[in-house]
Formats: C-alpha cells, sequence, structure tokens
C-alpha cells in the first residue's frame, strides 16, 4: 500500500470506480456524488486529506478529516470494492496508528466516523480501529474515538 496527497485523477478513478456500498452511504447522507467529488476536489493540497494505493498505484481509497469545528474531526472515506479488498489489512494497520498518533499528540481533538450499515462487521472493523459506537438513526451509525482520560 502506497499514500499520497489527494489528487484530481485519483479522486476521480475511485468516484468513477464507487463501490456500492459508498453508493448507498452518500445517498443516506444526502450527497450526490457530484458533489462528493467536487467536495474531494476542493481539498487537494488540504493536510489530512490522502489517497491510499494498492503495490500497483491503482487508487484505492481516499481519506479526508474534514473539521466540524471545536476539536472535532469527521473522517470521510470512499474506496472501489477491488481496491479496498485488497488493501484493507494494511490499510487498518495504518489507520489504526495513525487516528491513535492522532488522538495522542492532541488529545482534545475528536474524531467522528459514519458509517451506513451496509456490512454486518462494520461494528467490528470499526472497534478495531478504536471507535466506539454513540449513536444509531436508521442504518446511520455514529463512532467516536477520543483519549481516554484516567
Amino acid at each position: 500500500m502506497k499514500i499520497t496527497d489527494l489528487t484530481a485523477e485519483g479522486i476521480d478513478y475511485i468516484v468513477d470506480n464507487l463501490w456500492e456500498r459508498g453508493r448507498h452511504e452518500l445517498a443516506v447522507f444526502g450527497t450526490a456524488i457530484e458533489d462528493f467529488r467536487k467536495y474531494c476536489k476542493s481539498m487537494i493540497g488540504q493536510p489530512w486529506a490522502a489517497i491510499l494505493y494498492d503495490d500497483d498505484m491503482t487508487p484505492c481509497v481516499l481519506i479526508i478529516l474534514h473539521p466540524l469545528g471545536g476539536m472535532k474531526w469527521d473522517i470521510m472515506s470512499q474506496a472501489t470494492e477491488e481496491g479496498f479488498a485488497r488493501i484493507w489489512k494494511p490499510m487498518a494497520r495504518f489507520f489504526k496508528q495513525f487516528s491513535d498518533r492522532i488522538i495522542e499528540d492532541n488529545p482534545e481533538w475528536e474524531l467522528q466516523g459514519r458509517s451506513v450499515q451496509t456490512h454486518e462487521r462494520t461494528p467490528d472493523w470499526m472497534a478495531l480501529l478504536g471507535f466506539d459506537l454513540v449513536s444509531v438513526e436508521g442504518d446511520l451509525k455514529t463512532y467516536i474515538k477520543k483519549a481516554v482520560t484516567v
């Protein structure tokens, strides 16, 4: 797996080949696919925005940390079906370490991940990454990762 900044070509590839789960998720969020593409392109050059590639440099997953205000960030992520299947293990290791480091370095920050329950293992996936389920609204689940206070 390789990680680069967002590029227009990488965004176009992922959005043009978006997995069905992502299409469904964007619809539930009320986001048109072309609006999502435009938003991603507006994030080119911004920190906390990247594309994950497989070893053949095929774009697989895009990840953007979107500021929600204060110290809260929403994790936006979409993938291609084949790409996710190729890199999910190294991506999980990377994202767990990356998000742990963000929280360790910025204990006042809170990371939020929203997911439309399209796969029965989503809660396990989010727990593996260190996120706790905090709300359920129909198929929409919200997970939070924040510093552990003792």
